[in-house]
């Protein structure tokens, strides 16, 4: 119960920031193919239909440069997009974005990310979440493979015969390991 509650405060924070801010952040338009890794993108897509009307609430702490940040962040999967809103523990509003149908991302940052771009942290979350057949469809000079380990589910991103990403999900934690752009994400659930 505390979590709904948080998570409607989240949103109405965000809502009311995004209201105020609106005239000085511009919103940005992002093209739908992500480069993930040198000669290897990502077409973004819409979601596939098992996900869509699912929420998604997590803590997601990121490793980039000796560095560590955390963010919550709360995905709505609808038909036809996916809806992410980011905001620091502090309670800071960082970014709102929607990716639409046609794999286009809107984005609006209300303030200045160094270390989180938010077409990568779509791409990421895509690779995730989306059925392994939707993304070796979707990406172009890799594969995705999937193993089960145990509890846990192994994900790897290959091109050219070596893993690029690999991805550990289990029941309580998602290890997301970028290994050519040398960052980490470890993504927790928020149980509501």
């Amino acid at each position: 119960m505390p979590v709904k509650i948080f998570s409607l405060i989240l949103l109405l924070l965000l809502s009311g920031c995004a209201r105020n801010q609106q005239t000085t952040n511009a919103e940005q338009q992002i093209a739908p193919q992500i480069t993930i890794a040198e000669q290897v993108t990502l077409l973004l897509s819409k979601a596939p239909a098992q996900l869509v009307g699912q929420d998604f609430q997590h803590l997601l702490a990121i490793n980039h440069q000796n560095k560590r940040y955390s963010v919550l962040m709360q995905v709505q999967i609808s038909e036809p997009k996916v809806d992410v809103v980011a905001v620091s523990l502090q309670g800071i509003p960082l970014f709102e974005m929607a990716s639409l149908a046609d794999g286009t991302i809107t984005s609006k940052s209300y303030v200045n990310l160094t270390a989180i771009e938010p077409a990568f942290i779509m791409a990421d979350f895509q690779l995730v979440y989306w059925p392994i057949t939707t993304l070796n469809t979707m990406l172009n000079g890799a594969i995705i493979t999937e193993e089960k380990h145990g509890d846990a589910l192994l994900r790897k991103v290959i091109a050219n015969d070596k893993s690029v990403i690999k991805i550990t999900i289990t029941n309580t934690q998602v290890s997301f390991d970028h290994l050519t752009r040398n960052y980490q994400l470890l993504i927790s659930p928020i149980e509501s």
